[in-house]
């Protein structure tokens, strides 16, 4: 009864405003190294006044202010922090061991069953429950209070941490004529040659083989200095190490600021400075092309990216985006084969970003459907079985792509990093190591040598092609040059 008389008979309804602030202040938090003040208070503008739209709609349908409050912060709770709850549904069945629930439809689906079930409850409530309204409202209110305490003592990092500025040089003249189409294939997660025989015993001497037989100089044990995407993409990109302030952030600060660093690398500027058209099939905005497919996380350079990632609109990528994306790795090679028949006024430099053998691993060596590729605990024979798929799908295109025509053309087939699932202590080192080979136009390429890095590939191409000098990282003691073409291994099973 004190707590009743403590409590105004009408208190106000807070908690949904609460609650949308909470989500913009809790992205900012993650984001504030690349997003500013103004930004923020543009997006918290633009969310709250989504909730008032909200609680007014349904304060008109419901009739009844309490039920409509209740109601619009279940709708603002599920459809912001959505990609909280889901993860850590996810954590709670493995540690139940019910790890088979954890597929793209299944969690999601118990994320928007449970809020669905406390809608209904609220609205067959029968009183006002005002001790339900003040709590919500001290429950937000406390919450949005932890998080400006923390954006007020911890300010976080604020210091610029870009790539080195590169000014685009100006190549002879000799060099661009008949310049040639540059084709950047990224298989991503494709290990290198040399750790398929290592690590799964297997002999990779069918695919090799395509590959030298078709003019390619094959790298056998390729390296990159990082184990992810994004970082491995921007270094590659602008053919420097990643800042120290980048490689040290985690999360949205990374994420975000590599975004933007990728998107405005060197190599697509240096190229388009050339007289190329840049065309992009990746999942990375590139100069102003933007992402061919989305990817999570990999494109979060301004805070309403950031908060789409967290909020139900990530149910989407879920339930539609990832089981498609078999879909778009097929219209990446159908895409790549249609540039390949049609040759363009100006040449092309094409980025193309497969997302296989990476996860979702969708089928085996002969393209049967694999029974759980959702499973994120795959097996290291899961990965290759879909390694040697993969690779079987990408030898028509290479035929067509080096096939002779009105235009040379320069091929790059090679991975981001190794896989990453190798167990300790070999984990690290197998994450970097990588897929990597070149189809040229001309003779040898002796600056190609076994444990080439992959911050070299540009450098090399520029070197090569366009008559500069830029420095690569000198070739280690005792490495040969891929052009001996070194004699795989004896095959093994597998």
């Amino acid at each position: 009864m004190r707590v009743n008389k403590l409590i105004p008979r009408h208190p106000p309804a807070l908690h949904p405003f609460l609650v949308g602030s909470l989500f913009v202040l809790g992205g900012y938090r993650e984001a504030r190294s690349f997003v500013s003040l103004g930004e923020m208070f543009l997006n918290l503008g633009v969310v709250l006044a989504c909730v008032l739209l909200l609680y007014l709609l349904l304060k008109r349908l419901v009739k009844t202010p309490f039920r409509a409050s209740a109601l619009a912060t279940l709708f603002v709770t599920c459809f912001c922090f959505f990609h909280y709850f889901r993860q850590n549904i996810e954590g709670v069945l493995r540690g139940l061991g019910l790890g088979d629930w954890i597929r793209p439809r299944v969690v999601p689906t118990i994320v928007l069953a449970v809020f669905v079930t406390l809608m209904a409850l609220t609205l067959r409530a029968t009183k006002p429950l005002r001790l339900v309204k003040a709590f919500l409202n001290a429950a937000a209110g406390l919450a949005l209070a932890v998080t400006l305490v923390q954006l007020l003592v911890w300010p976080g990092p604020r210091q610029a941490a870009h790539f080195p500025p590169r000014p685009e040089f100006r190549p002879p003249e000799a060099t661009l004529t008949n310049a040639p189409d540059i084709y950047f294939l990224i298989m991503d997660s494709h290990t290198s040659l040399a750790a398929l025989q290592e690590y799964w015993g297997y002999d990779s001497a069918e695919f090799a083989g395509f590959l030298r037989r078709g003019g390619f100089i094959v790298v056998t044990n390729g390296v990159s200095a990082y184990a992810g995407t994004s970082l491995c993409m921007a270094s590659t990109f602008n053919m420097a190490p990643v800042p120290d302030p980048l490689t040290n952030s985690a999360g949205y600060a990374q994420y975000g600021r590599l975004a933007r660093e990728i998107r405005a690398s060197f190599v697509p500027r240096q190229f388009r400075s050339m007289g190329y058209e840049v065309v992009n099939l990746s999942p990375f905005a590139v100069l102003d092309r933007p992402p061919f497919y989305y990817y999570p996380f990999m494109n979060a350079a301004r805070l309403h990216s950031v908060l789409l990632e967290e909020s139900l609109v990530s149910f989407h990528w879920r339930f539609v985006g990832m089981p498609n994306l078999d879909q778009v790795n097929r219209d990446i090679l159908a895409r790549l084969e249609d540039l390949a028949a049609r040759p363009g006024e100006r040449p092309r430099f094409v980025y193309a970003h497969l997302m296989m053998p990476h996860f979702p691993l969708f089928f085996d060596r002969d393209g049967r459907p694999q029974p759980r590729p959702f499973r994120n605990d795959y097996s290291m024979q899961d990965y290759l079985e879909y390694l040697i798929y993969s690779d079987r799908a990408v030898t028509n295109l290479l035929d067509r792509l080096t096939a002779p025509s009105g235009r040379p053309s320069l091929v790059i087939l090679q991975g981001d990093h190794g896989f990453r699932e190798v167990p300790e202590p070999l984990r690290v080192r197998e994450a970097t190591r990588i897929l990597m080979a070149f189809h040229l136009p001309g003779g040898p390429a002796p600056e190609l040598h076994a444990g080439m890095a992959a911050i070299d590939t540009f450098p090399f191409l520029f070197n090569r092609c366009f008559g500069t000098a830029f420095p690569m990282t000198p070739m280690p003691a005792g490495a040969a040059t891929t052009n001996s073409s070194p004699t795989l291994p004896a095959r093994t099973s597998g």
